[in-house]
């Protein structure tokens, strides 16, 4: 699902078609609370996902890194 798209999904389907509402303020609470845990899940994923991607792009540079370093020092003169 998008970014965002779940955490109000979950709370128009539990506050509404739950019949959260009947709850009076403590159904809005917890639709509330409930949907808010699902964007952090999102959003710690999200960022697990960019901290992945950027730590396997430097791992990929400090392996070129390594090579050109190797070739310069096992070079025949």
């Amino acid at each position: 699902m998008q970014f965002g798209l779940l955490p109000l999904s979950y709370f128009i389907g539990s506050y509404f078609l739950k019949l959260g509402f009947l709850d009076g303020i403590e159904g809005y609470y917890f639709s509330k609370f409930k949907s808010h845990y699902f964007l952090q899940i999102q959003t710690k994923i999200k960022e697990l996902e960019n901290l992945q991607s950027n730590t396997s792009s430097i791992f990929k540079n400090q392996q070129n890194q390594l090579k050109i370093g190797s070739n310069f020092l096992f070079e025949k003169k």
